[in-house]
C-alpha cells in the first residue's frame, strides 16, 4: 500500500532524488509513414523510459516510465541551414508507479507551458543524394518532476544538456520500415580455412562504429554465395561469383567502444552487445583446383562491399533455426544458432587505392552452424592478391541484415537540480533509445 500524501512528504523531507531518466526516440511518424529525414516539420512519435530514485536509507529505486494514455512527444526540426539543423522537443510526458513513491511523471516542453528545449544537429554530412549520413546533436532540456499523491512539484531552473557525437540517423531514428536495400545482399556459408605464411597488410577501416587502421593476419574464412530455405522463404543466390575471404584483424580490443545494437533480418529481431573486433571480410573470386599450383588465373571480384566484423553477444534467449543450405560445396541441412557477429560494410584504404562502400544499410550478422569437416582446396582472388586455401569445416551462416544502433543517442548530460523545500532533485544523464518497449523492436525494452 501506497504512503499517504502527507507521510510520503514528510519521509521525503531533505531526500535527494537522482534521475536517470531514458527518452525513446523511435523513427515512426504519424502513422508510421518515414519523414525525409532532412525536411523540416514535427515528428510526432511513442516514448519510454526509466527512473532512479534514491531515498535515506533506501537504495536506488528503478521505475520504468510509460506514455500509456499520454500524449505522443513531438520533436520540431528545422530545415538544414548550411550544416545545421535547428531542432526543439515541444512535449514529452512519461509517468510511472512505484510502491512507496506513487505515481511519478517526468514532463518536458513548452506544450506543457515549461521554457523551451531547444537544441540542434551540428556538422551535419549528407551523401551525393542528399540523404543525411552524420552529425553531433544536443538538447538542452528543461523538465518538470512531479509526486502528485504528495502534491509535489519540481521544476529545474536551468536545462540540462544532452548531447551525442556522431549520430548516423536523425532523431527521431530512421530505421523502421525496414529499408529492404538491407537485403541486397547474397547469403553466405562460411568455412574455416588454413593457409601457409601470409604476410600482414596495413589497411585503414572506416564504418560506422569507428575509423582506426589495422592488420590483417591470416586468412580465416572463405564465404561461399548460397541458396537458403527457411520455412516457406527461400532466398536464392544473386551473384554466383561474389565470395568473401575473412582475414583476422589486430589490434582486437585496444581503445574499441562496446556498442548495443538492433537487427533484423529474415529470422526476426534481436539485440546484440559488440565485445571485440574479429574479421576484415574482402570480396574476392573462388575456383576449386585438385592440387597446389602455381599458375593459378581468376577473375577479378566484382562490386560486393568490404566488411569489418564484431564478435557480439546475444542479449535474452537465442533462437536456433533449422535451414536448408545449398552452395558450390554441398546441399545439407543446418541449424543456424543465434547470432555472434555482425558485419558493418566499410570503407578499406589499402596503399594508394581506397574502396568505398556501396550499400550503408547492407549488414551481414553471422550465426554459427555445426562445425563439421568439409574438405576441399581452393583459390582466391582479392586485393590481397591469389592465395591457395585449404577449406577445414563448417563454421557459420552470413545472413543479409538491417541494423539500427541502439547506443546512439547515449548521451551525458550536466547535472540540473530542481527542488521544493527541502526536497531536491538532480538530473545526471539521460539516454535515448530507439524503438524501446515497441512491439518487434530490436533494440532493448
Amino acid at each position: 500500500m501506497a504512503p499517504s500524501p502527507t507521510a510520503l512528504a514528510r519521509s521525503l523531507a531533505g531526500t535527494c532524488i537522482i534521475l536517470v531518466a531514458g527518452l525513446l526516440v523511435p523513427s515512426v511518424a504519424g502513422a508510421g509513414t518515414l519523414v525525409n529525414p532532412l525536411a523540416p516539420g514535427l515528428d510526432v512519435f511513442p516514448s519510454g523510459g526509466r527512473v532512479t530514485v534514491e531515498l535515506p536509507g533506501n537504495k536506488l529505486r528503478d521505475i520504468a516510465l510509460h506514455q500509456d494514455g499520454l500524449p505522443d512527444m513531438v520533436v520540431q526540426r528545422g530545415p538544414l541551414v548550411g550544416n545545421t539543423i535547428q531542432t526543439e522537443i515541444l512535449q514529452l510526458q512519461l509517468r510511472g508507479v512505484d510502491p512507496q513513491l506513487g505515481t511519478i511523471e517526468v514532463t518536458a516542453g513548452r506544450n506543457f507551458g515549461l521554457p523551451p528545449s531547444v537544441g540542434q544537429i551540428t556538422n551535419v554530412l549528407t551523401d551525393p543524394a542528399g540523404n543525411f549520413q552524420s552529425g553531433d546533436s544536443f538538447f538542452d532540456v528543461f523538465i518538470e518532476v512531479s509526486l502528485p499523491q504528495s502534491n509535489i512539484i519540481m521544476r529545474g531552473a536551468q536545462p540540462f544538456r544532452m548531447e551525442a557525437k556522431n549520430i548516423r540517423s536523425l532523431p527521431p531514428n530512421m530505421p523502421v520500415p525496414t529499408d529492404q536495400q538491407a537485403f541486397t545482399n547474397s547469403h553466405f556459408k562460411c568455412y574455416q580455412v588454413r593457409v601457409g605464411k601470409t604476410p600482414r597488410r596495413r589497411v585503414t577501416l572506416d564504418d560506422q562504429f569507428e575509423k582506426r587502421k589495422a592488420r590483417t593476419k591470416k586468412p580465416f574464412l572463405l564465404c561461399n554465395p548460397v541458396r537458403k530455405k527457411f520455412n516457406t522463404t527461400t532466398s536464392n543466390i544473386l551473384n554466383r561469383k561474389d565470395h568473401l575471404v575473412c582475414y583476422r584483424i589486430t589490434p582486437r580490443t585496444k581503445g574499441f567502444e562496446e556498442r548495443v545494437v538492433g537487427i533484423r533480418n529474415q529470422f526476426g529481431v534481436a539485440t546484440l552487445e559488440t565485445k571485440r573486433r574479429d574479421v576484415l571480410c574482402l570480396p574476392s573470386t573462388k575456383r576449386k583446383i585438385r592440387r597446389t599450383t602455381r599458375r593459378i588465373r581468376l577473375p577479378r571480384p566484382g562490386k560486393l562491399d568490404h566488411f569489418k566484423c564484431y564478435r557480439a553477444s546475444h542479449r535474452g534467449n537465442a533462437l536456433s533455426f533449422n535451414v536448408e543450405l545449398r552452395d558450390q560445396f554441398e546441399d545439407r541441412r543446418e541449424k543456424a544458432r543465434g547470432p555472434n557477429t555482425i558485419c558493418n560494410p566499410v570503407e578499406k584504404k589499402f596503399g594508394k587505392r581506397t574502396s568505398k562502400v556501396r550499400n550503408e544499410v547492407g549488414h551481414l550478422v553471422m550465426h554459427p552452424i555445426k562445425k563439421k569437416r568439409v574438405r576441399r582446396i581452393v583459390a582466391v582472388r582479392n586485393q590481397f592478391g591469389v592465395q591457395v586455401l585449404r577449406v577445414l569445416k563448417r563454421y557459420s551462416l552470413a545472413v543479409p541484415t538491417f541494423k539500427t544502433d541502439c547506443t546512439e543517442y547515449a548521451e551525458d548530460a550536466k547535472i540540473a537540480l530542481m527542488s521544493q523545500g527541502n526536497l531536491i532533485a538532480s538530473v545526471t544523464h539521460a539516454v535515448h533509445v530507439p524503438f524501446e518497449g515497441k512491439q518487434d523492436s530490436p533494440c532493448p525494452g
